[in-house]
């Protein structure tokens, strides 16, 4: 597939090919740019890449093991405090690298075998109108990464054929990837489905019965009123009150 275009190097460029900024260039296959290393890791240094960090995880780890035998032996004799604390200093800073570095050869043996690079990995979950796979089962991903001879894996030797320009693939529609992502629906539980018994049946009848009852009953009369007034009816007398004594006034006048 040529259908792809770098606005960069104003050029096509083939399926699984990157553009990077930091080294200004389109990589094939490209998987990540290593700052480390100052390089773009892709299909021409992929199976070196992996092997250094192999080589470096399978070091780092003997390394671990014998310094901490060493240290152990040392202990037992008399050193001094420095000696100590830079034997155990060395010894976590050892641990912490070879635990970083098993993790990231794990980690990178797993997109081998599923046939993924980093990026395509890191963007397996965008949207898009049809998804395509580079899945070629363990045996084909691995020698497409690390070469046709598995003797040769760990060696630098016997590199992964190919131009990294065309890959076997598969074309994924997007109604499968809704049906893989969506969750299998629940079963009703049995409860539900099994007939009702008599006592069941009694029981919400009564229930019904009882809030229809709540329902159609009438209100409750207003609560009575205290000894003392309240200010309303305080107001009501006091008006009655001022009625009376203009009557009485009016009758007590002169005719």
């Amino acid at each position: 597939r040529t259908g792809f275009f770098c606005v960069f190097c104003q050029s096509q460029k083939p399926s699984r090919c990157r553009h990077c900024a930091k080294c200004g260039a389109c990589v094939l296959r490209m998987d990540h740019h290593c700052p480390w290393l100052r390089q773009c890791i892709g299909f021409g240094n992929y199976k070196y890449f992996m092997m250094f960090i192999t080589y470096s995880a399978v070091a780092l780890l003997f390394k671990a093991v014998t310094l901490l035998l060493f240290s152990i032996k040392a202990f037992q004799t008399e050193i001094t405090f420095c000696t100590k604390l830079w034997l155990v200093c060395t010894e976590i800073l050892v641990i912490a690298l070879g635990g970083t570095m098993v993790a990231f050869s794990g980690f990178h043996l797993f997109l081998s075998s599923k046939g993924m690079t980093t990026i395509e990995f890191l963007t397996r979950h965008e949207k898009s109108e049809k998804k395509i796979s580079f899945d070629q089962g363990v045996l084909g991903n691995l020698q497409a990464s690390l070469g046709r001879i598995p003797l040769f894996w760990l060696l630098p030797a016997c590199p992964p054929s190919g131009d990294g320009r065309n890959f076997p693939y598969t074309v994924i529609p997007q109604e499968l990837e809704l049906k893989k992502e969506q969750p299998p629906a629940e079963s009703r539980s049995l409860a539900l489905a099994a007939p009702q018994t008599k006592s069941s049946l009694k029981e919400n009848l009564t229930q019904r019965n009882s809030k229809t009852s709540d329902i159609r009953a009438p209100s409750q009369p207003c609560l009575q009123s205290t000894a003392e007034p309240t200010c309303l009816e305080q107001q009501q007398d006091g008006c009655v009150a001022a009625d009376g004594f203009g009557e009485d006034h009016v009758a007590d006048g002169p005719a």
